[in-house]
């Protein structure tokens, strides 16, 4: 058997880094927000859709022994991983689950990133004096405190202790209270844990970082629309940044290229043709997203309970009786294999041991079971052969096994629903 690499999630990552590297090739600083808004969500909609799609994997005549062929260099590469932990049920089970250990570890530390900066948001307003209600906006609160740049979270405005009134002042306002209007924090909140969920996708964060840059070029876009002077406006952004030196000297190029990119945008004229071209290059992608996605997958012809019958010897090619009676509950997604220790099943007590996994129908001539190929013949409604690799017989690496369709004992319908 081949630990095979999981197409739906190479899929995902490069779907969204195409998207990625097309929005910031053709639409950033160049299309209305509501576009970039429609674009990025019929982008992620469209990307987990398709990357869920199963590839349809050919094989030629005779391709079960060119199967078997192909399996052995990646069984023997996973060999050497098994000689080291042979005979560790522990190490076998850090084998097969050390990848969902890593994800889920992963994950947890950009959850707990999160979580420290909730908190230290919090936190912002022990160190500082309430200043006022901001008028129009109920329950808003502005602050000031020492911090190097204004910024908002939730319902509240926090502004530096020594910001100048006046004109900038005003304007400063005005530009927060946009942020809040828009709900900016509680869409960075949501994607931040769509992020996490996704942490080992670099584009995500990549999206991330975009998301924010679109939502300061949509305030942007809302205080010349409200009639406030764009070159006024523009020359309160650099006399902000020109008066915080201190985040200059620590994220110059955090803050230089996106006031550089906004500045450009609130320049560049908008042209309708644009962005309805980019619509409807959107309704496109959203119609073969959803088409694709769609699409109805058969059931697995494999579905149903199934009865060894034996193993097939690989110089005579006959099958060999089980020595013990096992039967297969197969279905669309998982299976669940039960291998008796007594007689009879129809006993009130039956004594077996189980194992269960992962399943996937590939093609008429592999399937897929707990992410490991094996190739399989057909013989017929009710018959089959699956060949596996065994890890522990180098004698014989491999193994085929012939099965016969059964109908499900009424004591074990039970076991059957597991795969269901």
């Amino acid at each position: 058997m081949m630990l095979s690499f999981d197409f739906h999630l190479l899929s995902f990552v490069v779907l969204t880094g195409v998207l990625w590297v097309l929005y910031k090739l053709l639409l950033e600083g160049r299309v209305p927000v509501r576009v970039v808004y429609a674009y990025l969500l019929v982008g992620m909609v469209a990307a987990a859709g398709v990357s869920m799609l199963s590839p349809v994997r050919l094989m030629p005549p005779g391709g079960t022994e060119a199967a078997v062929a192909a399996t052995a260099e990646g069984a023997r590469r996973y060999l050497t991983v098994s000689q080291i932990i042979e005979g560790s049920s522990a190490g076998w089970w850090l084998v097969e689950n050390g990848w969902r250990m890593a994800y889920v570890g992963g994950a947890a530390l950009v959850l707990l990133y999160v979580f420290v900066q909730l908190v230290a948001l919090r936190r912002f307003k022990r160190v500082v004096v309430r200043r006022y209600d901001l008028p129009g906006l109920r329950g808003v609160q502005v602050y000031e405190g020492p911090y190097d740049a204004p910024f908002s979270y939730g319902r509240s405005i926090f502004l530096p202790a020594d910001l100048p009134e006046g004109e900038l002042h005003d304007m400063v306002l005005r530009h927060e209270r946009s942020h809040l209007t828009h709900r900016h924090f509680a869409q960075l909140l949501l994607f931040q844990l769509w992020v996490a969920l996704n942490w080992f996708n670099p584009f995500m964060w990549l999206w991330f970082f975009s998301l924010k840059r679109v939502q300061e070029m949509e305030v942007d876009t809302d205080l010349l629309r409200q009639g406030v002077d764009r070159r006024q406006y523009q020359l309160s952004l650099l006399q902000l940044c020109v008066l915080k030196r201190t985040c200059l000297s620590l994220h110059s190029n955090y803050f230089y290229s996106p006031l550089k990119l906004r500045i450009l945008f609130m320049n560049r004229r908008q042209r309708r043709v644009c962005w309805r071209l980019t619509g409807a290059a959107a309704v496109v992608l959203v119609a073969a997203g959803v088409a694709l996605a769609c699409q109805t997958r058969r059931d697995n012809p494999l579905r149903g309970t199934w009865e060894l019958v034996g193993v097939v010897d690989p110089h005579t090619g006959r099958v060999k009786p089980a020595a013990v009676r096992q039967l297969k509950f197969v279905g669309n997604e998982s299976f669940f294999t039960m291998a008796f220790l007594n007689d009879s099943i129809n006993d009130t007590s039956i004594l077996f041991q189980g194992s269960g996994g992962s399943y996937e129908y590939v093609n008429d001539t592999l399937v897929r079971e707990r992410s490991m190929d094996c190739p399989v013949r057909q013989m017929g409604t009710d018959r089959f052969r699956m060949t596996w690799r065994n890890l522990g017989n180098r004698q014989e690496p491999y193994v085929t096994e012939e099965w016969r369709r059964i109908e499900t004992p009424p004591s074990l319908e039970k076991y059957w629903e597991i795969v269901q």
